[in-house]
């Protein structure tokens, strides 16, 4: 029995490369008597919205659709991303635990593909067994008025305001320091440029009188 258009599409998205955001999916009103109809798949897209790699391991039986290898390594790689945005600075064990990969030689393959895809701009200390986080990708956001299942570490659109908010008092607090440093500093070298052109005419008065005690 061939499988339904919408089926494709969602599976087609998860292994996709590309796609790393799937609110539109979840929220598409053509989806909307599909995802009723199939409450396996919308908690299967929920999942790579919110979830992470423990979520489908440690699932009821049935929860979620069987993933394929490809979009279990797209959810690993989202995964990934929430690691990220938790934490700039990760150690290979805890990542190797999170993420379900055994090895550390694995683990810097996963991460290279991730940094190559630009997933995640980031540097590996294999010596120490550290990932430093530069940047990464964000994950979807819960809408205004939303309810998520409460075992996902979401997001909502509030409290990335809030976030930038936070972000923005910060900012104008460094601004304002340096903005003071800036003034102290110009006012010392006021001081001192004064000071050197009062003592400028002495100096000369003196050479000038030398010299015409040396004329006589």
């Amino acid at each position: 029995m061939p499988q339904s258009p919408i089926k494709t599409k969602i599976l087609n998205s998860f292994e996709d490369d590309t796609t790393f955001g799937f609110n539109s999916l979840r929220k598409d009103p053509a989806n909307a008597e599909f995802f009723e109809r199939e409450p396996q798949w919308l908690r299967t897209v929920e999942l790579f919205c919110f979830g992470e790699c423990h979520h489908y391991r440690e699932q009821a039986e049935g929860q979620y659709v069987k993933l394929s290898s490809l979009a279990l390594l797209k959810l690993s790689k989202l995964s990934l991303v929430s690691e990220c945005l938790r934490s700039n600075t990760l150690t290979y064990d805890y990542l190797k635990e999170r993420l379900g990969i055994h090895d550390s030689t694995n683990l810097e393959i996963f991460l290279a593909e991730s940094i190559f895809h630009r997933v995640i701009d980031a540097v590996l200390f294999g010596e120490e067994g550290v990932v430093k986080v530069k940047s990464c990708i964000g994950r979807d956001v819960v809408l205004p008025g939303e309810t998520i299942d409460a075992h996902y570490d979401t997001t909502s659109v509030e409290g990335l305001i809030e976030a930038l908010h936070q972000f923005e008092q910060r900012v104008l607090t460094g601004v304002n320091y340096v903005d003071n440093i800036s003034r102290e500093l110009n006012t010392d070298t006021h001081d001192e440029a004064e000071s050197s052109s009062m003592a400028a005419p002495a100096t000369g008065s003196t050479r000038k009188r030398k010299i015409n005690v040396d004329s006589k």
